[in-house]
């Protein structure tokens, strides 16, 4: 211990510091990441927009209309405009789909919705 150079000491120790520190602000007082507790989705074939809740079930992409048990459902998202958008990793698929009975903007996946509130469902 006596040979080591004191340039040394600063190394070791200044690494535990920053260790220490890295730990602290990565690790420490770091609070669960916040989830959405709900889904927007779109009916290609009404332009009715349904807000699932994702709490208690897991939901798959198309996923079924409540009401005509259709898979017809897409994820969609308002902009602060007003304007919704179609998720765009669906956009080609949607484009071949002989369903699609909504106006979409293909360019950018703008969705003509049918004007109604957003409906939720449980």
């Amino acid at each position: 211990m006596k040979d080591v150079a004191p340039w040394k000491w600063a190394v070791l120790i200044g690494s535990g510091v920053t260790a220490v520190v890295v730990w602290v602000l990565v690790l420490g007082g770091k609070k669960d990441i916040p989830l959405a507790d709900s889904i927007e989705l779109i009916d290609i074939e009404t332009g009715q927009i349904y807000q699932f809740s994702t709490k208690d079930q897991q939901l798959f992409v198309p996923a079924k209309n409540p009401e005509s048990g259709n898979r017809t459902l897409f994820t969609v998202w308002e902009e602060v405009d007003g304007t919704w958008y179609l998720d765009r990793r669906y956009l080609n698929a949607l484009q071949e789909n002989q369903d699609v009975k909504i106006a979409i903007d293909w360019s950018n996946g703008a969705v003509t919705t049918n004007g109604e509130e957003v409906e939720r469902v449980k």
